[in-house]
């Protein structure tokens, strides 16, 4: 029975998400007919090289810089997943060694320390590209109002 309820419920809440979803694509964003624009524009413009390109679509489309720096800063962070793991765990067994050391003085101090479950957390692969996509959904709100 709670599982008939669920399914109501999940039903209930999905529906009007897909049908909003349904009205959502008939509309072309006016970025993405801009950006189709693009080799036209180049061309027009005499852009060959790469680098080139690169700048105007920038200048055209910032929001496509900034997507890209945050895109290369994720797949940095993912290769340093692990030394900052270890950091982590180097910074928690010198805080355990201290919390031995002030248990014989009668000191209330925390087991957990607070920088070492941060770096933890900043060390998880499956967090990293979460934290990402909290900064890329930052930047659209920032360019484009929602």
């Amino acid at each position: 029975m709670k599982v008939l309820l669920l399914i109501y419920a999940a039903l209930f809440l999905l529906l009007p998400m897909g049908v909003m979803a349904a009205d959502a694509h008939d509309a072309v964003p006016t970025f993405v007919t801009e950006m189709a624009n693009f080799p036209a524009l180049e061309k027009s413009q005499g852009l060959d090289g790469i680098g080139e390109r690169l700048i105007f679509r920038a200048q055209q489309q910032p929001f496509l810089l900034v997507a890209t720096l945050i895109f290369i800063l994720a797949i940095l962070h993912t290769f340093f997943a692990i030394p900052i793991s270890r950091l982590s765990h180097q910074i928690q067994h010198k805080h355990d060694a201290k919390v031995r050391l002030s248990q014989g003085k009668n000191c209330h101090s925390s087991s957990v320390s607070f920088s070492a479950t941060m770096l933890h957390f900043l060390g998880e692969v499956e967090a990293i590209f979460g934290i990402w996509v909290l900064a890329l959904i930052a930047a659209m709100f920032s360019f484009y109002d929602l």
